[in-house]
């Protein structure tokens, strides 16, 4: 009885290994390392197109910049949100979130903030993104605070309201019909949800965004419907 039962135990430990194995072969990977020839296009396309699109501040040194900087990480959201091929339903309002972007030619910054992720500043019309976030070189990441922060910007204030769950934090007040007419989360589920949707973005990048329309649906819009949650929810 012992050997057999100490094979059937064996049997089951294989099996779990095996089991566990296959979850992790299966899941997404969100790591995000460029080659040294991606990194070097990039900072090619800094100094030819991204510096006429944009404005960048004295924070930013693209000719000495390297793999995995915060130059880097930067031009990376932004390549991403220039190239990233959205093809939509008829149904669906057009938008072309980077010509967007380049009509409200903000100036750029980056530096440490409280805020953790960005923050838009009326008066200058600026953005500053958080040291923090450009650390990690995720383009979904930073390509949805761009547009949250320039959401911020086009409206000329702070749209936000106090979340009704969650207090000290701030929200949209509601989903809206018209997501277009909405606040900066409004746009970020419009934008995350398209990518999801109609794009031929990669499962790893899918993850990513699919982990944040999650959190902003969940978290930071005070008011859904019931069949906007069912439609908009991963």
């Amino acid at each position: 009885m012992s050997k057999l039962h100490n094979r059937q135990e064996l049997k089951f430990l294989v099996l779990c290994a095996v089991f566990f194995g296959a979850v992790i072969w299966f899941l997404p990977s969100t790591k995000y390392e460029l080659t040294q020839s991606q990194c070097d296009n990039l900072i090619k396309l800094g100094s030819e197109k991204y510096r006429k699109d944009f404005e960048f501040d004295s924070s930013w040194d693209f000719e000495k910049s390297f793999c995995n900087s915060a130059e880097i990480a930067v031009l990376s959201a932004l390549h991403f949100l220039d190239t990233t091929v959205i093809i939509l339903p008829s149904a669906e309002k057009e938008f072309d979130f980077y010509n967007w972007a380049k009509q409200l030619k903000p100036i750029l910054r980056r530096k440490d903030i409280l805020a953790f992720s960005g923050i838009a500043n009326f008066e200058e019309n600026s953005i500053a993104f958080s040291n923090h976030e450009l650390e990690k070189a995720n383009p979904i990441t930073l390509s949805n605070i761009f547009i949250h922060e320039l959401r911020h910007l086009e409206e000329g204030f702070n749209s936000h309201v106090p979340c009704l769950k969650y207090k000290n934090t701030t929200c949209d007040k509601r989903l809206e019909e018209n997501l277009f007419d909405g606040g900066a989360y409004n746009y970020n589920v419009v934008y995350l949800y398209r990518l999801i949707s109609y794009s031929n973005i990669s499962r790893g990048q899918i993850y990513s965004a699919e982990n944040l329309l999650n959190n902003i649906l969940e978290t930071k819009i005070n008011a859904i419907s019931n069949e906007a949650m069912d439609h908009y929810k991963p």
